[in-house]
């Protein structure tokens, strides 16, 4: 059984700008844009780079919902 996809990817970037924005991060520039999978939800995983660092803005793409959003942190090899 497939989810039907309500919110486009320039939904989702809007979206997350806007998510964003409340957080004071308005300086930031999207970078990419994913589908993807997360537990049961079709979801859009958008990247950005602000002050702060990279942020990623986790999406429901049938509901529209925000399900998250996390910094993304490079992984240091010693």
């Amino acid at each position: 059984m497939g989810f039907e996809i309500v919110i486009s990817a320039e939904e989702a970037i809007a979206k997350a700008r806007q998510v964003l924005n409340n957080m004071g991060l308005s300086l930031h520039f999207l970078f990419e844009v994913i589908p993807g999978r997360e537990e049961l939800h079709d979801v859009w995983y958008v990247r950005a780079h602000t002050a702060v660092g990279a942020l990623e803005v986790v999406i429901d793409r049938s509901k529209g919902e925000v399900l998250a959003v996390r910094r993304l942190v490079k992984k240091v090899e010693a």
